[in-house]
C-alpha cells in the first residue's frame, strides 16, 4: 500500500500547532525536545507499519544514506548513559532518507494552503492572550519560545511560496502578515533572514551564486558573535531594538556560552577534536560551568564539541547537498542554519522538510526523464510544483 506525499508533509507542518494546547505549554516547560519527536515518530510508524512502504536505496540518495549512517554510528559509539536525543535524531534521519524517495503521489496545493491558514488563525488567537507577551514583551505566539515560533512561521511561508499555489497578491499579503508577527517576536536573526528571503529567491535563479552564497552564509553565521561584539561597541541600534538601557544581556550571555564551549574544545585531545567528546557533552559542560541548562545557543560549536570536526563536516555536507537540489530545500537550509542559534539543531521539522522536498522534486525530475523516453508511461506535467 502506497502513501500519498501529502500525509507526511501535513503531519510535519501541523505538529508545531500542538504548542497552542495549554496542557502541553504547562507540562513541557523549557525542554522542547519532548514534542519535537512526537509527530515524526508517528510519521515513521504510519509509513513503515501501516502502509508497508517499500524501502530501497536510490542512486540520488545513496551518499546521503551513507553520511547519516556514519553520523548515527558516531553517536552510538560515543554516548554513555541513557539514550540521548542525537541518537534518536540521526536514527530518524536515516529512516526518512531511505523512505522519502519512495513515497507516492504529489503534494496537494490545497492542503498546504489550509495548513498555512491554520498558522495565521493560531497566531491571531495567540495575539489575544497577554501571557504570550510576558517574556520581555516579546510575542511567543503559539509556542513557548519567541524564536522557535518565528522559525515555524518562516518555515511555513517558504513551503507555501512553492507548494501553496497561491496568487502573487496572497503571497505578498502573507509575507507582510508574517513579517509583522516576526517583528513582534523581536527575534533579530529571524527578522533579518525573513527580509532576506526575496534575495534568496533571486539567488536560486542564478546557479553560479548558489553554493557561494550558502558557503558565505555559513561562514558569516560563525562570525556573528565576534562581529557583533565589535559592532555593538560602535552602535547600539540593534541592542535597543530589545533593550532600552543599551545593554544587550542576551548577547552577553550567548557570547559567554560560545566562548566557554569553544575554549574547552581547544583543550580536547586530538581524537576528541576529530570525533567529538560525545552527544550532549556541550550541554553537560555548560551545566557544570553555570549550574543551569542554558544550552550553547550556537549549534555549530555544539556539534563541533560533541561530534568533532568529522561529525560537523558530515552534517553540513549532508545539508548542503540537499540544499542545492531545489529552491525549497535551498531556502529551508538557510533557515535551519539560522535556527542553530535557537538550539534547534535536533528539531526535526525543518531538516525533514529539507529531505522531503529534496527527494520529492528529485523524483519528479526522474519521472520527467522517464516520460521523455516513454511518453505513455506517466504524465508528470500535472505533478510539478
Amino acid at each position: 500500500m502506497a502513501i500519498h506525499r501529502t500525509v507526511p508533509l501535513t503531519l510535519m507542518l501541523i505538529y508545531p500547532l500542538l504548542l497552542s494546547v495549554p496542557f502541553l505549554q504547562e507540562s513541557v516547560g523549557v525542554s522542547l525536545n519532548i514534542y519535537y519527536f512526537t509527530i515524526p515518530f508517528f510519521l515513521l510508524f504510519v509509513i513503515t507499519l501501516a502502509t508497508k512502504q517499500e524501502i530501497k536505496i536510490l542512486r540520488e540518495n545513496l551518499i546521503d544514506c551513507i553520511i547519516v549512517f556514519l553520523l548515527l554510528l558516531l553517536t552510538v559509539t560515543r554516548f554513555v548513559g541513557s539514550l540521548t536525543f542525537p541518537v534518536v535524531f540521526f536514527a530518524t534521519l536515516l529512516m526518512c532518507t531511505l523512505l522519502f524517495n519512495n513515497l507516492k503521489g504529489k503534494v496537494s496545493h490545497g492542503t498546504v494552503g489550509a495548513l498555512t491558514l491554520l498558522y495565521v488563525v493560531a497566531s491571531g488567537v495567540a495575539l489575544l492572550s497577554p501571557s504570550n507577551f510576558e517574556n520581555l514583551g516579546r510575542f511567543s505566539g503559539f509556542a513557548i519560545s519567541a524564536s522557535v515560533y518565528s522559525t515555524f512561521l518562516t518555515t511555513v511561508y517558504i513551503v507555501y511560496v512553492y507548494a501553496g499555489n497561491g496568487s502573487r497578491k496572497k503571497k505578498v499579503l502573507l509575507y507582510i502578515i508574517f513579517l509583522l508577527l516576526i517583528f513582534a517576536t523581536e527575534t533579530r536573526l529571524n527578522l533579518v533572514f525573513f527580509l532576506m528571503l526575496p534575495f534568496l529567491f533571486w539567488v536560486w535563479g542564478r546557479p553560479p551564486l548558489r553554493f557561494i552564497s550558502l558557503a558565505g552564509f555559513i561562514l558569516a553565521l560563525n562570525m556573528i558573535y565576534p562581529l557583533y561584539a565589535v559592532f555593538s561597541e560602535e552602535s547600539n541600534v540593534i541592542t535597543t531594538y530589545r533593550y532600552e538601557d543599551g545593554r544587550d544581556a542576551s548577547f552577553e550571555l550567548r557570547y559567554s556560552l560560545f566562548k566557554t564551549v569553544y575554549s574547552h574544545f581547544k583543550s580536547l585531545s586530538l581524537p576528541e577534536k576529530i570525533f567529538g567528546a560525545g552527544p550532549e557533552k556541550a550541554r553537560h559542560l555548560i551545566i557544570q560551568t553555570y549550574d543551569y541548562d542554558h544550552m550553547p545557543h550556537q549549534d555549530f560549536v555544539r556539534l563541533l564539541y560533541d561530534f568533532g570536526i568529522a561529525g560537523v563536516s558530515l552534517f553540513v555536507i549532508l545539508l548542503v547537498r540537499n540544499a542545492l537540489r531545489n529552491e525549497v530545500s535551498f531556502c529551508l537550509t538557510f533557515l535551519y542554519f539560522i535556527s542553530f542559534f535557537h538550539n534547534m539543531v535536533y528539531n526535526l521539522l525543518i531538516v525533514l522538510l529539507i529531505l522531503f522536498f529534496s527527494s520529492y522534486i528529485a523524483r519528479l525530475i526522474r519521472e520527467r526523464e522517464e516520460f521523455r523516453a516513454d511518453p505513455d508511461a506517466i504524465d508528470v506535467n500535472s505533478q510539478l510544483l
